[in-house]
């Protein structure tokens, strides 16, 4: 399941996360999603796009 996908579709953290646990999905750590788990992942620039790495292993603004 692609979250921006999901937030398009069912626009909000908390419905995302539920959808999430109960398709079994955990976290890195291991752990059930929340709210704010998936608030950060949607507003993460390198995740939305918004940072990206150079050749030379710099990160640059877009």
């Amino acid at each position: 399941m692609k979250i921006d996908a999901a937030y398009i579709r069912v626009s909000t953290d908390d419905q995302i996360a539920i959808k999430l646990n109960s398709m079994g999905i955990v976290s890195k750590r291991g752990n059930a999603f929340e709210s704010r788990t998936i608030e950060y992942i949607l507003s993460n620039p390198a995740y939305i796009g918004k940072l990206r790495r150079n050749p030379n292993g710099t990160d640059v603004q877009t």
